[in-house]
């Protein structure tokens, strides 16, 4: 374990070198009146040709009044801040977590032994990976929600089938491993990544640093039951009650996903601050 600890060091100081070769945000120089370094930058990420439109309108967007936490609960966004807090709060509790963190123990619960408990560890790590790829892919081309709706679904039927293993005590590793790479395929794939799209592209820009913030914390509350609670329903209730309940809480997620989420692929700033405020008076 000493090994693996200390491994992770050598990407995270690349990481350090690399620091040193990141420039400074044009946005902070702009807001700081250093124009001219702000500029540079741009000419060097957008070109010499659009560089200084994008300048333009990165002071515009500047001298625009800041948001505040109260215009995130006013009408015409508090359900764009509700689906935010929601999408960030439910993609912990649907329990992704609760299986990268105590996968060796549900795998040793059924029959494998330790070295092979740690080696499917490692294959929904690399599943994890290359599923966030089918989504970075496919995000544009089917959209945010129906992707969404797809690997909610997956999800869902995937978790019910890991509780249904347990409940019947199949001892079938081979069968919990199906099931649960396949929930990993279908997080990773959509709700791992979709939601931080969906909440960056729901909020004006003088108030989504704000919400973004709001959505933060609440995935970390998530987060937080999750790896304290999920042991507790384990020993309590054993592996089925303890699935289906994430697979409840997926299939919650499902319908709140049909019903309050749209779609906001192509879509303008307006039009969906537009879709919120009829959405606040229905």
């Amino acid at each position: 374990w000493r090994l693996m600890l200390g491994s992770e060091a050598i990407p995270a100081l690349l990481f350090l070198v690399a620091l040193f070769f990141v420039p400074e945000s044009p946005r902070w120089l702009a807001g700081k009146n250093r124009d001219q370094e702000a500029l540079g930058i741009l000419e060097r990420i957008n070109g010499p040709a659009k560089a200084a439109a994008v300048l333009d309108e990165v002071k515009s967007t500047l001298r625009q009044e800041k948001g505040t936490i109260k215009e995130l609960f006013a009408p015409g966004l508090r359900t764009a801040m509700l689906v935010g807090m929601f999408l960030a709060l439910f993609s912990q509790i649907t329990g992704i977590n609760a299986i990268i963190y105590y996968a060796p123990e549900i795998f040793k619960n059924v029959g494998f032994g330790t070295d092979s408990a740690l080696f499917q560890t490692l294959i929904i790590g690399i599943i994890n990976t290359i599923f966030t790829f089918v989504a970075i892919k496919f995000i544009d081309q089917v959209g945010r929600r129906k992707l969404l709706l797809w690997g909610v679904s997956g999800m869902a039927i995937c978790l019910i089938g890991v509780g249904i293993v347990f409940h019947f005590e199949l001892n079938s590793g081979p069968l919990l491993l199906f099931f649960i790479l396949g929930f990993i395929a279908s997080f990773a794939s959509s709700l791992g990544p979709i939601p931080w799209v969906i909440i960056s592209e729901i909020f004006p820009t003088k108030t989504r640093g704000i919400a973004m913030s709001f959505a933060t914390f609440t995935l970390w509350i998530g987060v937080v039951l999750i790896t304290q609670f999920t042991p507790v329903l384990l020993d309590r209730f054993g592996g089925a009650p303890t699935f289906w309940i994430f697979a409840v809480n997926a299939v919650i997620l499902l319908l709140f996903t049909y019903f309050k989420i749209p779609e906001t692929k192509g879509k303008t700033l307006e039009e969906i601050e537009h879709y919120w405020k009829g959405n606040d008076h229905a």
